[in-house]
């Protein structure tokens, strides 16, 4: 018998998670590769792209490109799924425009 308990990944994360596809450009040293989000939260992003993954750990900058404009921030690579060719990102510092994109992409509901 698992000790699993319902929702408990949901509990790990500290903000919630908005189902949102969006084109988004993760850059890594000079390589920039291009891919779409899966979902966003106001400190993490997941990425699926047709490239490589990033290594864990690495330090990266991405642009968000939402209908209300562009968002940019650092971050680095936390987790890889590979099955489904995706990587999460943690965000480290984002700027103010891109804090009033997400928050106005949130209000609007996403793509839910």
């Amino acid at each position: 018998m698992s000790d699993k308990k319902p929702g408990r990944e949901q509990e790990r994360r500290r903000t919630p998670r908005h189902r949102v596809h969006a084109p988004i450009r993760v850059t890594v040293d000079s390589e920039t590769l291009e891919g779409s989000t899966e979902n966003f939260s106001y400190n993490g992003v997941l990425v699926q792209t047709a490239g490589p993954l990033p290594p864990l750990g690495t330090a990266c900058e991405f642009a968000l490109e939402l209908p209300l404009g562009v968002v940019r921030a650092h971050a680095r690579v936390v987790r890889h799924d590979a099955g489904r060719q995706c990587f999460a990102l943690d965000i480290s510092r984002i700027d103010s425009n891109g804090q009033l994109l997400l928050v106005a992409l949130i209000l609007e509901g996403g793509d839910d």
